[in-house]
């Protein structure tokens, strides 16, 4: 052999050398973290069939006609520990190794809390009195939907984190609007519950359904396929205080919609009022308003489709979501031109105690019947665009006018008396200019410092970069290695060339 070819071989053999380091340095993945007696349990595993049970399994490498028992003890948090010895003969698989489940159908009575923590503990024994056991520990929650969970008071919020890019941001955010229109109901009604808001989007809280409305709960990992009690899921989300908010997505302006209206419903607490009156005073609160509403209603009316008072006053799921939404609006927009914020919050306080129509009377002098016409030829006037601008969060402005009155007095020496007199002309939308007691003014930015100019090209000196080794690759083995290897490489190469040169 030549000593071109051993130099060859010596350096591919440094090449796998360095490879094998470098394998050995990358950690393999488990399922789980080898405990001391662990022995010949393979695997476990937990599965909540939200809100039904918990499926908990184990897979051991001993057949079951090895074993003598295999027991599953369990702490949920808050409740009395219990033990479950497993029927070996409803074993999943018996050879050459075992698998195991149990489902823990929990009562209703003693459902497990929300986000709480359910330890348990694994125990198997072999016929020749061989013992394993491992522990673990599960979070009981809805693991069809990966939550994100802010605490605070008096607002807590689970929102489904699925395809967000930064839900702490979007909790972080919502969290304060949502602060804002809870201080404004807080005022306007005089109760200030907490809000503890899980917020549904595309996943049904609790059962799903079958093409048959039968209650399904399903597995979200196993796929399996129980019975489902609606009546737990209430009792899961009872016992701690937890309100469930639907919304269509997850978007970040629809969760702010759903959680407002609901804000708004808890806070008025109202019986009977029509479904337009709710959901139109709830968007009324939203810290945004809505100008592109206007366009759209007026389009519906000269094509005639908007929604007859009837239809509004209860929401189908198979209407025009969009524009049933803007004209419910539109409607609490113009009874609020017509009365005045205030007045409009006085409506919804007296449809607390008395029905809904005997309180518009009183507001408006005159019958629900006459709403949508009226509000129909004011959405084409100019005082509608002023309306669909604003939110209840604006102080009430007003444009003052200084008219200026001359008299002129016939004396030697003349005299010009001017009587500056100050006329105030209220907004369109704001029939009183008495500022709400929540109301907090706006802030004016502080203008930007004066930028710099830049430098034409060229008028700077520009570093050049020295190439670093990165330091994960000089300080392990398998980086040595590598570099070894393309010197060793690159000295074959020369050789091979000096070599050839020499033959010719």
């Amino acid at each position: 052999m030549s000593m071109t070819h051993k130099l060859f071989l010596l350096i591919v053999g440094m090449i796998f050398l360095a490879g094998a380091a470098w394998a050995q340095e990358t950690p393999a993945q488990s399922e789980a973290t080898p405990q001391p007696d662990q022995k010949y349990i393979i695997s476990w595993g937990s599965e909540v069939i939200f809100p039904q049970a918990i499926r908990f399994s184990i897979t051991l490498s001993h057949p079951v006609s090895d074993l003598a028992s295999v027991v599953l003890a369990i702490r949920p948090e808050g409740r009395a520990p219990l033990a479950f010895e497993l029927d070996l003969n409803a074993a999943e698989v018996r050879e050459p190794y075992s698998e195991l489940a149990y489902l823990w159908d929990y009562p209703l009575s003693a459902s497990p809390r929300l986000f709480s923590t359910i330890r348990l503990d694994w125990q198997a024994v072999t016929r020749s009195g061989e013992v394993a056991r491992v522990s673990d520990e599960l979070i009981f929650t809805d693991q069809r939907v990966t939550w994100a969970v802010r605490e605070g008071r008096p607002i807590s919020l689970m929102l489904p984190a699925d395809g967000l890019e930064s839900p702490d941001v979007m909790l972080d955010r919502l969290a304060r609007e949502l602060q804002t229109v809870y201080d404004l109901l807080a005022a306007n009604t005089g109760r200030s519950e907490p809000l503890n808001a899980m917020v549904y989007a595309g996943v049904p809280p609790g059962c799903g359904w079958t093409d048959m409305d039968e209650p399904l709960a399903v597995g979200p990992v196993s796929g399996l396929e129980l019975a489902c009690n609606p009546a737990k899921a209430e009792a899961v989300f009872r016992n701690d205080a937890i309100t469930i908010v639907e919304s269509p997505s997850n978007s970040y302006n629809a969760v702010r919609a759903a959680l407002i209206e609901t804000l708004v419903r808890q806070s008025y607490g109202w019986q009977s009022v029509p479904d337009w009156f709710a959901t139109g005073l709830a968007t009324f609160y939203v810290p945004a308003p809505r100008p592109t509403d206007l366009a759209r209603l007026i389009a519906a009316s000269r094509s005639s489709t908007l929604f007859s008072l009837n239809q509004l006053s209860r929401r189908e799921d198979d209407a025009d979501s969009d524009l049933w939404l803007a004209q419910s609006y539109g409607l609490v927009v113009y009874i609020a031109s017509q009365i005045g914020v205030p007045g409009l919050f006085d409506l919804a306080r007296a449809a607390q105690t008395q029905p809904f129509e005997e309180a518009f009377r009183a507001a408006l002098d005159k019958p629900v019947s006459a709403l949508l016409p009226d509000w129909e030829r004011w959405i084409f006037t100019p005082q509608a665009v002023g309306a669909f601008n604003f939110t209840p969060y604006q102080l009430p402005t007003a444009t003052p006018t200084l008219t200026a009155t001359s008299t002129v007095t016939r004396t030697p020496t003349p005299t010009l008396t001017s009587t500056p007199t100050a006329t105030l002309t209220p907004a369109d939308f704001q029939p009183s200019a008495t500022p709400l007691p929540t109301v907090r003014p706006s802030r004016t930015p502080t203008p930007a410092p004066p930028s710099v100019t830049p430098r034409p090209p060229g008028s700077l000196n520009t570093a050049t970069p020295v190439p670093v080794l990165p330091v994960e690759l000089v300080n392990s083995p398998a980086g040595i290695l590598g570099l070894i290897s393309i010197v060793l490489i690159v000295l074959a190469i020369v050789v091979l060339v000096f070599t050839g040169f020499r033959r010719r």
